[in-house]
């Protein structure tokens, strides 16, 4: 999704670092906006939008950890099977 990706919260890139910017602003679908001039109802989701966006990058790793997690339990299952000739 554009907007989500393109949300950078209260952070700005330069020089590909994040740094604090002097005025902090928000960039969804290609527009920057100030955070300061955003309502009170904007800045809730907002902020609601970037712990989603957290937990959803929480549990894609613990995705990883579980898929590594079978193989080696499917590895080791293989090999305590009986061989058959």
């Amino acid at each position: 999704n554009k907007t989500s990706e393109a949300i950078r919260g209260f952070f700005i890139e330069k020089n590909k670092e994040f740094i604090m910017a002097d005025e902090p602003k928000v960039t969804i679908d290609e527009k920057d906006y100030l955070i300061e001039d955003l309502s009170d109802d904007a800045k809730a989701q907002l902020g609601s939008l970037n712990v989603t966006d957290q937990k959803i990058a929480n549990l894609q790793q613990e995705i990883g950890i579980m898929q590594t997690a079978r193989n080696a339990y499917a590895n080791a299952l293989a090999a305590a099977l009986p061989k058959k000739n």
